[in-house]
């Protein structure tokens, strides 16, 4: 009976110790990974005007995945530190003479192994497919902040200097466009079309401009190419600069 007793009080108090340093091992560990994000989430408020609710969420929804990886780490450091503090504090050595069965340490330990595996069970097949894809559409809403053209003045980014006649919000349409692409030094290229649209791919985030009834210069080195299409639709202008020719 006064055995009996004794492992559990024993099993209480180190389940006790181990769901202590988890926690602690968990918040430090995903508190790391947060931080080697933080210089992104930088970038994003100071040069593109994001704001803080949407840090926020992503930080909220950056955790599952993060999860994947912190909660079996912590659950090892936790242990290790556990069985570590009583072996060195001679703590087992007494529960040894007291007649406690050091069998009993798997029970603690073995309570809070299931328990991180139903959590990371539970976090890997119903919150990380939600909380990408809730990262996915703030990226995307950011995107689409972050990226506007005024009419009637030039619109200057890294490289690009886009001009539109007029803008269309409703059919989302432009008219009167004219794009002077320098991020190719050996190879710059302006593009004059009477309409056009921006598209944004889901999978990579980046914006193209489809343009119609348009017409393509092309300076490389002293030469200059020049390619008129009145009827049909240009090829649309991706975020990398597209290759010259090498004929004349």
């Amino acid at each position: 009976m006064r055995s009996a007793v004794l492992n559990k009080k024993f099993h209480v108090y180190l389940f006790k110790e181990l769901l202590l340093f988890f926690i602690l091992a968990l918040s430090v560990f995903t508190f790391i990974l947060v931080v080697s994000r933080l210089g992104k989430m930088a970038d994003l408020i100071i040069n593109r005007g994001v704001d803080l609710k949407d840090i926020l969420l992503l930080v909220a929804y950056s955790c599952p995945p993060m999860l994947t990886f912190t909660l079996p780490m912590s659950f090892l450091l936790a242990s290790v530190v556990a069985l570590g503090r009583l072996s060195s504090e001679n703590e087992i050595l007494a529960l040894k003479a007291s007649g406690v069965n050091l069998r009993s340490l798997f029970v603690p330990v073995s309570a809070l192994g299931l328990a991180v595996l139903v959590a990371g069970f539970l976090n890997n097949s119903l919150l990380l497919s939600k909380s990408t894809e809730a990262v996915r559409e703030i990226f995307i809403n950011i995107a689409k902040k972050g990226f506007s053209i005024q009419e009637g003045i030039f619109n200057e980014f890294p490289g690009v200097v886009i001009y539109v006649d007029k803008v269309d919000s409703t059919h989302k349409s432009m008219s009167g466009i004219i794009i002077s692409d320098d991020r190719d030094e050996s190879c710059r290229q302006t593009f004059a079309a009477e309409k056009g649209s921006v598209n944004l791919d889901l999978k990579t985030f980046d914006l193209s401009f489809v343009l119609r009834n348009g017409s393509l210069q092309r300076w490389q080195g002293r030469r200059v190419r020049t390619r008129a299409s009145p009827s049909r639709t240009t090829p649309s202008t991706s975020t990398s600069p597209t290759s010259c020719p090498t004929g004349s």
